[in-house]
Order: structure tokens, then sequence, then C-alpha cells
């Protein structure tokens, strides 16, 4: 439990006289009221506490028992699911780059975790729109809480606002003063993953140390010429879906392009970021599902992705999502591969074993130590397994989803494995198409 002189030690020195008068006014029995309202659990909750300069919420929650921690905005360097409520007071109006740090705060929830933001347009009367003040604070001059919202709902979360916070909060001579800049509460309930989901998580989040970083010349060539021939010279608006370690992206960002990479697994990200900085790129990564993008309708001149499409439980909605964001006439880019079609069809189960009985095992150049069970467990769920891609499913879905297919270009390396040249067992594929 933390005393008042504690809390504030705790955070700094840079409350100012308003806040501190908070401690000895009405304000602090009103925002217990509407705190509890929000957190009504006996149980203690971890909650992480952001930015809030005066500690008075720290206070209140952690006099109920809850486990309190807090951080400034430029920390945010932890674990995945880490706590059952996030809270932040006046803060995210100043976020640099609000959609990452929604995303951020998103994964480091639990599931079933509470977002709880209380905030106002406070610099909205004042603010100078010149480029550099934009950039550095974004939401200062945006209809919130529309955006949050908005924003907020693409990440997945269960969003519910409101508009009259003021009127508990606040004295009359409080609200004349800020009437301007009315305070809202932002309510926002992480979902919890489908059990199938969860598995495929959890498996790829093991399987980020084992993928090596393709950005030698001679490696990246499968990737590299495809991407080179089919989209226009730069720089485009790039977003690789599913980046993994970041090799789609590193290829992309050395053409020249502006590249944002998405994965829903952490701790790939935190590997593509590594790569990304030693190769000494500059791309934007963020931690979400390839179905949950933050970002607004025609955002992206490109989608571009790599042994994802296979691995989705709901493949059209997450396709039509990559549409949403894709400017008209964008590029839709992606690799695959029917890598689990040998749970299904009989003749690409002969086609593996007789590249099992070649090379010594049914994997490709992957170590054997991995337990592959679990995604081939996994695998017998997922809706595109049973397809002979890309014949029964890419070419005819695509167009009745809007888009019109430019290319479709495969690789059958299993054909060879008659001569005895085992070059791999199931078909691989490259689909290129316009948002119409």
């Amino acid at each position: 439990m933390l005393n008042k002189a504690e809390t504030r030690e705790g955070n700094g020195d840079g409350y100012n006289l308003d806040l501190t008068k908070e401690w000895s006014s009405h304000h602090e029995r009103t925002w217990k009221e509407i705190l509890l309202q929000q957190i009504d659990s006996q149980a203690p909750l971890d909650i992480l506490d952001i930015g809030e300069s005066s500690g008075l919420f720290a206070y209140i929650l952690s006099n109920q028992g809850h486990h309190i921690s807090t951080i400034d905005l430029n920390e945010f360097d932890l674990p995945d699911e880490s706590f059952d409520i996030i809270i932040s007071r006046n803060s995210t109006w100043g976020f640099e780059d609000p959609k990452w740090m929604y995303s951020e705060m998103k994964r480091i929830l639990r599931p079933g975790g509470k977002l709880l933001i209380y905030d106002a347009n406070w610099q909205a009367e004042s603010f100078n729109m010149s480029i550099e003040r934009f950039e550095a604070f974004p939401l200062a001059n945006t209809d919130r809480p529309k955006w949050d919202e908005a924003v907020l709902d693409r990440l997945g979360f269960d969003v519910a606002t409101r508009e009259d916070i003021i009127q508990f909060v606040y004295t009359d001579s409080e609200k004349e003063r800020y009437d301007v800049s009315p305070l809202f509460e932002i309510c926002a309930v992480k979902s919890s993953m489908s059990k199938e989901k969860e598995e495929i998580h959890d498996y790829w989040q093991k399987r980020s140390s084992t993928f090596g970083f393709l950005l030698k010349e001679e490696s990246i060539k499968p990737w590299a010429e495809p991407i080179k021939r089919h989209l226009p010279k730069g720089p485009l608006k790039v977003l690789d879906v599913g980046t993994g370690t970041g090799s789609i992206a590193a290829i992309t960002a050395t053409l020249g392009h502006d590249v944002t990479g998405i994965d829903l697994c952490s701790n790939m990200i935190q590997e593509a970021k590594q790569n990304a900085q030693e190769s000494e790129l500059d791309i934007s990564f963020m931690c979400t599902d390839a179905g949950e993008l933050p970002f607004e309708d025609n955002t992206f001149d490109v989608v571009i992705s790599r042994n994802v499409v296979w691995a989705l439980m709901n493949p059209e909605e997450v396709l039509l999502q990559w549409k949403r964001v894709l400017k008209p006439g964008g590029t839709l880019f992606y690799f695959d591969g029917n890598h689990y079609y040998y749970l299904f069809d009989e003749a690409n189960k002969k086609a593996r074993e007789t590249y099992a009985a070649i090379t010594g095992t049914a994997y490709v150049n992957h170590p054997e130590e991995i337990d592959y069970s679990e995604m081939e467990q996994a695998a017998l769920k997922l809706p595109l397994s049973k397809f002979d891609r890309p014949y029964e499913w890419d070419n005819k879905i695509l167009p009745k989803l809007g888009f019109q297919i430019e290319a479709i270009e495969t690789e059958r390396p299993q054909d060879s494995l008659k001569d005895g040249i085992a070059e791999g067992f199931y078909t691989s594929f490259h689909v290129v198409a316009k948002k119409k």
C-alpha cells in the first residue's frame, strides 16, 4: 500500500500545483468512485499506470489492494500479458506514435484485460499545424475519442467511451475553465484468443529463435527478384504482414520503400527490430494480429507477406482487412505454399515420403530439435490446409473479395522427385493482385 508522499516521490517532480491540490480536494473522492466502477475486483490485480503525473490513481488503487506499476511514456519494454489493467490519465494526447502505443498496450495486457484512458484534447485550441508539431503530437489536433475508438476497435478491443466525465470530476469553476477540452473515458477490453489461435501463437513464439535473417544477395533471390519485378519503383508505403524476423521487410526497405512490419508474436518483432538495427535499416515494427490492423483505410501502396495466409483461421476476413488498408489500385503481394496439404491429399503425402527417403528428413532446412507435431495438429484445423493451392482457392477467392489478379507464379519442386532430385515436396507460389 502506498501513502501519498511515497506515490508523489515515485512519480518524480513533474506534477504541477493543480495536480498537487487534488490530494486535498474532492477530486480524490470522485476519481475513486469513477475508478471503482471500472475496477471492482476484490482480488488483487496487476495494474500499470502510464504517465499519470500526480500519482493519485496509483494511490487510490494501491489502497484497494492492487499491485501498481508506474512508467513514463518512453518505457515499454515489458513482458507479454503481464497486466490485468492499464490505466492512463492526461497522457495519451502526447503519444508520438499512438497506434504503436495502443498495440503495445494490447500486447502487455492479459486476455480479458482492460485499458482505461482518461484524457482530453488539451492542446486542440492552441495547436499550431506546423509539420514538426504534428509529427511530435499527432493526437493534439485529432477528433478524440472517436479516433481512439476506431483504432482500438481495429486492434480487436471491445470499446466503450464516455464524454461526460467532466460532470463528475470538476467543480463549476473548473468546468468553465476546461470546457474547451472536455474530459473523456475510454474503456477497451482485450478479447481472448481462441484455443486454436493461441496454439499457433505459442508455436511461432518458440520458433522465433530458430529463424535466421536473410539479406545476402544469393539467399534473398527467391523473394527479391519477384518483388523487384512486380512492384513499381518507390518510395512506396509498404505493410509487411507477419514479418517474422524481418527478412521481407528488410528486402523491401533496401529497395527504397517506407516499410512497416507487423507480427502477432512479440518474440518475432524483437528479433526483427534487432536485425533491422544491425543492418542499419529504418523500419517500423508493431506487434498486432494480421487481421487487427490499427491503420486507417487507404493507407498503404503495398501489403506484402510471406508464409502467412496458409496459417490464418479466417483468411477471407483477414484479406478484406488487408484490402481496407490498401489504397485504391494498391498491390497485394504474398508468398505462400500448400505446406500441410499432405494431411489431406494422398499424392502430396507420398511426395513428402519420397523427399524424406532421399534426404533423411521430411523438413526442409530446419533444425531437428523442433517439435513440428504441434503445428501439424493445429494445421488440421486450418481452413486452407485442405486446398491444393493456389489452384483451388486463391485464384477463385481473390476476385470475389475485390482484387484483380495480376500474376500467380508457382514452383513445384515435387515434380523433380521422380528423378531423385530433392528440392522440396510442396507447391510454393506467389500471388500479385490489385485492389479494384
